[in-house]
């Protein structure tokens, strides 16, 4: 009974670490477990290793067009949220005024503020009342039950 014990705590932990091996070395190598693809990163690329990316000069005037051709509220700020921070950069100081012009022209009014009208009635002390109910003449009592006697 003990080996049995013994050999079915061995087959759980072999199962553990077959289920968990792969997922924490796809993880490491980079590669999305959901996706079952890998992720290489190309370091050829670059002639210095700390080199910036570059972007072209003409990102930042199509990127201002994108943004001002937006006409939602949430398609607008879904664009800059896709957006590398490097191209939002880029744009002009009189680029960005613009676009935060044209989020405030896209969002919502605000509602009504609500009043309380003031009365010159005092406000009177609320009182919950229980009332009281009567189990007297529920119904008529009968005789009492007597055990069966056999």
């Amino acid at each position: 009974m003990k080996s049995k014990k013994i050999f079915a705590a061995v087959l759980s932990l072999v199962l553990i670490i077959a289920m968990t091996i792969p997922g924490t070395l796809a993880l490491s190598n980079g590669q999305d477990s959901a996706e079952g693809e890998f992720t290489v990163a190309d370091e050829s690329m670059s002639s210095a290793p700390d080199a910036e990316p570059t972007v072209e000069p003409e990102a930042g005037s199509s990127l201002f067009e994108r943004l001002m051709a937006c006409t939602t509220l949430e398609e607008l700020f879904a664009l800059i949220d896709e957006t590398p921070e490097e191209q939002l950069m880029q744009l002009s100081e009189s680029q960005v005024a613009e676009v935060e012009a044209k989020i405030a022209a896209l969002e919502p009014e605000p509602l009504p503020s609500v009043e309380i009208e003031e009365s010159s009635d005092e406000p009177v002390p609320s009182e919950i009342i229980y009332p009281t109910v009567n189990f007297d003449d529920v119904a008529p009592l009968g005789d009492p039950v007597v055990g069966g006697e056999g």
